[in-house]
């Protein structure tokens, strides 16, 4: 693709159903870094844009999977069922990240279920596109693979912190990795994670009990390392001070 015209890029695309508002930063969008002019419009001739509201889902488990989304405002929860029938928070994520493109690559049914954390706008990759995408244009492959990277670095350490380390030193790994990942910078040093976080969320994320959760923020409130607003987003008031405390 990179040596097509955009008439000859998008002659062989489907277009999907949904919206066409589309932002006007598409090249900012780690999945669409580096292409060219011609390129990106060509891509915002046949992508789309979906909108979901807080608690609405977007992909089930098990369900065949015809599209991939990029998500380009708001966050997404990864749920799974587990055997009992409770429900588990894998974890959520945010801007930039692509959700559903297993299902495109291996052909296999969800692995898991996405639901709206908030209100989100998600850029949506049906096959036919996701697939030309990655056969004809070599820097969405690099690109592709730089956030599944980012992704399974993340659920790597997450791994690890499940296993060597107890609730509180999970509570501030997890804390800390969205603030890294998708913070916004505050006053001085602080850094606010930009979506709510109940006690359940967290809870679920890290293995632990709701109660226990409570009993630790609260230990962190009190400590001056972080504040809650009303609205449950957490901000961390010194970030590198708070990691060499709280996980010494």
């Amino acid at each position: 693709m990179a040596q097509q015209g955009s008439s000859g890029i998008s002659s062989g695309w489907q277009k999907s159903s949904g919206m066409t508002e589309l932002p006007d930063n598409l090249g900012d969008i780690l999945m669409f870094r580096g292409l060219t002019s011609s390129q990106l419009d060509a891509v915002r001739k046949v992508i789309t844009l979906k909108r979901l509201r807080a608690g609405e889902v977007l992909v089930e488990t098990d369900e065949q999977g015809e599209a991939a989304y990029v998500i380009h405002t708001g966050f997404v929860r990864i749920r799974v069922i587990r055997g009992d029938g409770d429900e588990t928070t894998l974890g959520i994520l945010g801007p930039g990240d692509i959700v559903g493109e297993m299902s495109l690559v291996d052909r296999l049914t969800r692995s898991a279920t996405v639901v709206a954390h908030e209100p989100t706008t998600l850029l949506v990759l049906n096959r036919n596109l996701f697939t030309t995408l990655i056969e004809h244009v070599p820097v969405i492959g690099l690109n592709l693979a730089t956030v599944l990277s980012r992704r399974l670095r993340i659920a790597n350490s997450h791994t690890l912190a499940l296993a060597s380390m107890d609730v509180d030193g999970r509570i501030a790994h997890q804390l800390l990795v969205y603030a890294r990942e998708y913070g916004k910078p505050g006053t001085g040093t602080s850094v606010r994670i930009p979506f709510h976080l109940t006690q359940t969320d967290i809870a679920s994320i890290v293995g632990a009990s709701r109660v226990r959760v409570n009993q630790i923020l609260g230990e962190y409130r009190r400590a001056g390392l972080i504040t809650i607003d009303s609205a449950g987003h957490i901000t961390l008031l010194d970030p590198a001070a708070w990691s060499r405390q709280v996980l010494s």
